[in-house]
Order: structure tokens, then C-alpha cells, then sequence
């Protein structure tokens, strides 16, 4: 594992032997690293993913949700 200059690892952060994160990159508490992480990103998650696509994820499970059993298309009105 490679840690470059001024690498911020979140709290119970896992980084598997061959990674490298690079210069400035931050992972967000009990991530799981399997990719190289490039300079300056943001990631987290299990398994790790930059910051942007995790939470698409999350609003799409969010949406997922939210949908009416009948009406698979619609998203549903109770909260």
C-alpha cells in the first residue's frame, strides 16, 4: 500500500496491499479501498467509490424506495 502527502484516512478505513492513494485524497469512515485512488478525490463506501457516484447510489435506492408496490413507475405519495 502506498499513502501519498497529506492523505486523510477516515476512522476503520480497509486498504487492501497493492493500492495507492494519491496526494490529498480523503476516504470517508469504515471504507473498504479495492482501487488506486487518484489525487485530491473524495471516496467511500463498501466497496470504495468516488464520493459523486456513491451518492447517485444512494438517491437511486432512496427513489427505489419510495415507489408504489402497484405502480412501479410512480414514485409513491406517503412519506
Amino acid at each position: 500500500m502506498t499513502l501519498e502527502d497529506f492523505v486523510v484516512l477516515g476512522p476503520r478505513t480497509g486498504i487492501i496491499p497493492h493500492i495507492t492513494v494519491g496526494r490529498g485524497a480523503i476516504t470517508a469512515s469504515r471504507s473498504t479501498v479495492y482501487e488506486n485512488i487518484p489525487a485530491g478525490e473524495f471516496w467511500g463506501r463498501f466497496p470504495a467509490k468516488r464520493k459523486r457516484q456513491w451518492l447517485r447510489e444512494v438517491v437511486a435506492l432512496e427513489r427505489l424506495a419510495q415507489r408504489d408496490h402497484n405502480n412501479p413507475q410512480e414514485p409513491s405519495s406517503e412519506t
